[in-house]
């Protein structure tokens, strides 16, 4: 862009974006784009716009906007209008396709808490990758595997093969003695 500007002799003058006919700030581009540039790493992203009367949009995708008084997710509100009432304290609701600005009542998924929220995220990351939903991931290697062939801790957290672990274990070992000479 810069470039383009310098060599159409624009640089000093306007923005060098198509359209845009605001004064030069910064590196061939007005206020606003050299804005949009430095969030987004590209000059024509603009932050979604939600519409009029639709409140507002989140970093994250999810539509914000007032309801009775209160400001809530627009995701939410449909969960709870299709539930009948309000939320239980603790429940979080899912996006099946993961898409936050898809809040279509089938779309959406009431889990009771976070923790049956990640474990949905789990299995969708499971099964998209070698197409079965209980398998876990060696944090070492990498490979989905039934938990059958892995060593699964207490808490469920450390997930991985032995001989992944014993050959992990022998490279920190080897590193740490390296170190010390």
């Amino acid at each position: 862009m810069y470039e383009r500007a310098v060599r159409k002799g624009l640089l000093g003058k306007f923005c060098c974006i198509a359209g845009c006919s605001k004064p030069l700030r910064c590196r061939g581009l007005c206020g606003m784009h050299y804005r949009r540039w430095r969030k987004h790493g590209d000059p024509n992203i603009a932050k979604p716009y939600a519409g009029k009367g639709n409140g507002s949009v989140e970093n994250g995708g999810y539509r914000k906007r007032q309801v009775n008084g209160r400001r809530m997710r627009l995701h939410v509100e449909i969960a709870e209008k299709a539930l009948g009432m309000r939320l239980p304290k603790g429940a979080v609701v899912h996006h099946m396709d993961e898409d936050p600005s898809n809040n279509s009542p089938d779309n959406l998924v009431i889990c009771p808490n976070q923790a049956y929220h990640m474990l949905i995220h789990r299995r969708t990351r499971a099964f998209n990758a070698c197409g079965h939903a209980h398998w876990r991931k060696c944090v070492h290697c990498g490979v989905y595997d039934d938990p059958i062939n892995l060593y699964v801790s207490p808490d469920g957290r450390h997930v991985h093969h032995r001989a992944c672990d014993l050959r992990h274990y022998h490279e920190v070992r080897k590193v740490k003695k390296h170190a010390r000479v």
